[in-house]
């Protein structure tokens, strides 16, 4: 007779991550860059990843003008804009009063 299934464990209970934008962020950088023209070779192979604690959350954000999200390779892009965002929060902890 086979042994028994071990019990499941559950996860430690993990407060929600908090709503975030780069003004209630912990740690934010942002990027603007403006361009008249604008010519990919071939298209970029960009990407962002995040590891993080459990209940903390991130954002990475970007707004375009005149520059669509999936670029072609070898067209003009004329009086592009990009604004670019990438931020973070700690989880809630208790006020230790060094912030």
């Amino acid at each position: 007779m086979p042994a028994p299934a071990p019990a499941a464990v559950p996860a430690p209970a993990v407060a929600p991550a908090p709503a975030l934008d780069a003004d209630s962020a912990d740690l934010a950088f942002t990027a603007s860059v403006r361009a008249g023209r604008l010519l990919f070779r071939e298209p970029p192979a960009a990407r962002v990843r995040f590891t993080s604690s459990p209940g903390s959350g991130s954002l990475s954000a970007s707004d375009r003008m005149n520059l669509p999200a999936r670029v072609s390779a070898r067209t003009p892009y004329r009086e592009v804009r990009v604004f670019y965002v990438l931020a973070t929060a700690s989880p809630q902890r208790p006020d230790d009063g060094n912030r």
